[in-house]
């Protein structure tokens, strides 16, 4: 931004505000790391690390399996909040009236395929559900064939707000409710160890 009396420039708030975002996220990014890709090889499943950005997931890690079937993720992508399970946990951390207002922002949702929830209402009941029982479900919401699980990474055991949430991500032949109780137990190990992380702790807060 040029200045009004000057030949000089200085940052404008929104650039040095991209900037810390980007320092941030690079960090957790890089601290988190180990706990995602051992999950990853694990189980054999992808494993995301992401945040609520307006209306978005914004995936800021992603870690892969060496198997050749697998959920290929992009860290950087934006995903919808309707259709993941990482919206719907995130969605979860927030007041409802927060939660129906940030869904509302969104004009129509896409219907990805026969199993996506569209309405605000039909999205809200299943955040409640979600928030209910601790984790996110999305089977063959967003892609067919593909079942995700969310969980939240909480900045203290006791809160009922988060800032962020881990998945885990796999072919739906492989979800059976046996899976989902391990995957879902391995999840929340790795998301309180991801959350007793003092950096990381720092950045969420």
């Amino acid at each position: 931004v040029k200045t009004a009396d000057q030949n000089l420039y200085r940052l404008g708030s929104a650039v040095v505000d991209l900037a810390y975002a980007y320092d941030k996220n690079s960090s957790v990014r890089e601290r988190s790391t180990p706990y995602l890709r051992t999950l990853a090889s694990k189980f054999g499943h992808t494993v995301e690390l992401g945040i609520l950005e307006s209306s978005k997931v914004t995936l800021i890690n992603v870690q892969h399996s060496d198997r050749k079937l697998r959920f290929h993720s992009k860290i950087g992508s934006s995903w919808p909040i309707n259709c993941t399970s990482l919206g719907k946990i995130l969605l979860a951390g927030l007041n409802d009236n927060k939660a129906y207002e940030i869904l509302m922002r969104v004009q129509s949702f896409e219907k990805r395929t026969t199993h996506t929830l569209t309405s605000a209402e039909e999205i809200m009941a299943d955040v409640a559900r979600s928030k209910v029982r601790g984790y996110a479900i999305s089977c063959e919401e967003h892609d067919e064939g593909v079942c995700a699980l969310g969980v939240p990474i909480k900045t203290s055991y006791k809160s009922l707000n988060w800032k962020a949430a881990l998945s885990i991500t796999g072919p739906i032949g492989e979800m059976s409710e046996r899976n989902k109780k391990i995957l879902i137990k391995q999840l929340n190990e790795t998301a309180e160890l991801i959350s007793n992380d003092p950096e990381i702790q720092s950045a969420f807060r």
